[in-house]
């Protein structure tokens, strides 16, 4: 019965009458299908991997000291007792707002922005405060023209108890349908895997133990700031201030 499901269905994806003799062999179209879908699936895992890669190899570039992330992994598989003891990220810092714009670009780079997970927050958002629609009406020279209204929260609508029923529902919802998850695999293994520390108070201590007072900068800044070093290929604000002097500007500037 199956076999003739397929074969059925085979039928109606390939035209009839092709050279090829493809309708002689139904389940070629599923094997070409399945083997698309590795390809596919391999390609998407290499790339993530690549996207991982890059994203710490510039955390670790732009951290203090400034490291090349190839040649820290190289020191770890040399020595997995000082790793096991001190783990490379902390002896590396990085402010969170640095760490969030870098993080940011890349995952608008690779479109690995959590859309499922965004637009459920949305919702549930304007379920909470209230949204806008749009609305028709006519003008004073009966010409319809649209304008927005604002609309109730949910909780006006339908209660307290029953919004707290929707939510719980759309919480539910968000759990079960595994979406984003390339996303949360990115996010996971950045955030929750071996990017630099912004607790600068271990590096401090780690870097004074090995016999060396390091001047670090906190980076506690605007994102213009970091756009800035970008363009101009630098990884300290001492750099940056460098490159936006004007020489016949005499006032003296500082980045915050």
């Amino acid at each position: 019965m199956i076999i003739i499901t397929i074969f059925q269905t085979v039928r109606n994806v390939i035209p009839q009458g092709n050279s090829k003799g493809l309708i002689s062999t139904p389940f070629r179209y599923y094997i070409k299908k399945y083997k698309y879908n590795i390809i596919m699936a391999d390609l998407k895992s290499k790339i993530l991997d690549e996207a991982i890669e890059v994203c710490l190899k510039e955390m670790y570039r732009c951290s203090q000291p400034s490291a090349d992330y190839d040649k820290l992994k190289e020191y770890v598989k040399e020595h997995p007792e000082e790793e096991k003891e001190f783990p490379t990220f902390k002896r590396y810092y990085l402010s969170n707002e640095q760490f969030n714009y870098i993080f940011n670009k890349y995952i608008e780079a690779y479109h690995l922005i959590p859309e499922w997970k965004n637009n459920i927050e949305l919702i549930k958002d304007d379920f909470k405060t209230g949204s806008r629609k749009e609305k028709y009406k006519k003008d004073s020279y009966g010409e319809m023209v649209s304008e927005y209204v604002t609309t109730p929260p949910l909780r006006e609508r339908i209660g307290n108890e029953n919004t707290k029923k929707v939510l719980e529902m759309l919480d539910e919802i968000s759990n079960f349908y595994k979406r984003d998850m390339d996303a949360r695999y990115f996010s996971s293994a950045i955030r929750l895997g071996h990017s630099p520390t912004s607790n600068l108070k271990y590096v401090k201590e780690y870097w004074k133990d090995k016999g060396l007072e390091i001047e670090f900068e906190e980076r506690h800044c605007d994102e213009d700031v970091f756009y800035d070093m970008d363009a101009f290929g630098v990884t300290s604000l001492k750099e940056l201030e460098e490159h936006l002097i004007d020489p016949n500007d005499e006032t003296e500037k500082t980045i915050s």
